[in-house]
């Protein structure tokens, strides 16, 4: 995942990021009827792409590319106030939905990991945009597009 550089490129890394966040799974709720997994994709994808449109319209109100770089303290406000509370939303709405029978351990494990990753960028918002620092977003990235959540854990891209 690519960090804040520029104006122009938190646009991508807040999609990213939210992306990223967002590809979490559901809890088992008994009481709920499972989903099938093309339909657990579906929701949970478009909890992602409703978050994502959010975060990016947001950043470019604060940022417009017009206008002058931010300044790092700016990009790390932005993302504590803007970017992870969008996320952690993300997570519940998805968290919320039931899991595909067999999938619950799956769709467990990838919650799991953006809660992780979401308490991380919560704790210090500059992990999302230092350049070259550890990415806290990786795991949860790849758990989730291996699962097929593609627009939650793509780069700003709808899914591929």
């Amino acid at each position: 995942m690519r960090r804040v550089a520029t104006a122009g490129s938190l646009c991508l890394v807040v999609l990213a990021l939210s992306l990223a966040l967002a590809a979490c799974g559901s809890s088992s709720d008994e009481s709920t009827t499972a989903l099938t997994k093309a339909e657990f994709l579906k929701q949970g994808n478009a909890i992602c792409r409703k978050g994502n449109e959010e975060i990016g319209k947001a950043a470019e109100k604060e940022f417009p590319r017009s206008g002058p770089r931010p300044s790092k303290k700016e990009m790390e406000q932005f993302a504590s106030q803007t970017i992870v509370p969008n996320i952690e939303s993300q997570v519940q709405q998805i968290s919320e939905l039931p899991a595909p029978e067999g999938d619950e351990e799956k769709v467990e494990a990838i919650v799991s990991e953006a809660e992780a990753s979401v308490e991380k960028a919560a704790e210090d918002p500059s992990v999302m945009i230092d350049e070259g620092g550890e990415d806290p977003f990786a795991k949860t990235n790849e758990l989730a597009d291996g699962y097929g959540l593609t627009v939650c854990a793509s780069e700003g891209e709808e899914g591929r």
